[in-house]
């Protein structure tokens, strides 16, 4: 298997790596990258292969209702704005599986901007994957704070260790 190394660059990275957890690749169904490892600021993630072409073709439907499903704040309102529309559910069911893509709400919230982004994605074969893993946190986005908790462990990264004389 190939992987991936993840390293924070900062609070803001740590708290993005921690937004993939261990459960996440049963949840979702494979449908993100599997997570092997995790370090004080990094991640180690399979490495998908990126197809922006491919992706995006099975983007495309779904982009169109990206600003709607924003504007719903409620997982349950997404939800139910995907199911009640045949055309965008059948896009979510081809690009995450028919029985999968409502565990999507399983999360705190989707970045949906970063959802459609073909960056955002990858393949496992011929299988589409998140391989950005703050699309799965809307907590952590472009003018997002970090939580205090990242900011004092990366805070703690940067001291340099004490050695005790021999």
């Amino acid at each position: 298997t190939n992987l991936v190394i993840k390293v924070a660059k900062n609070a803001k990275g740590l708290e993005q790596n921690d937004s993939l957890q261990y459960g996440d690749f049963d949840i979702l169904d494979g449908a993100t990258s599997k997570l092997y490892a995790k370090g004080a600021n990094f991640i180690v993630v399979e490495k998908a292969e990126r197809s922006d072409g491919a992706i995006n073709k099975l983007l495309k439907p779904i982009k169109d209702h990206v600003s709607q499903l924003s504007r719903l704040r409620d997982a349950s309102e997404q939800y139910q704005y995907i199911y009640n529309n045949e055309k965008l559910r059948k896009a979510f069911e081809e690009l995450l599986g028919e029985d999968n893509w409502s565990n999507l709400f399983n999360y705190e919230g989707v970045l949906w901007g970063d959802f459609v982004r073909p960056s955002s994605w990858g393949f496992r074969g011929k299988r589409p994957i998140i391989i950005d893993e703050g699309v799965l946190n809307s907590r952590v986005h472009a003018a997002s704070e970090p939580d205090p908790q990242y900011l004092d462990d990366f805070k703690n990264l940067k001291k340099p260790k004490q050695r005790t004389p021999s």
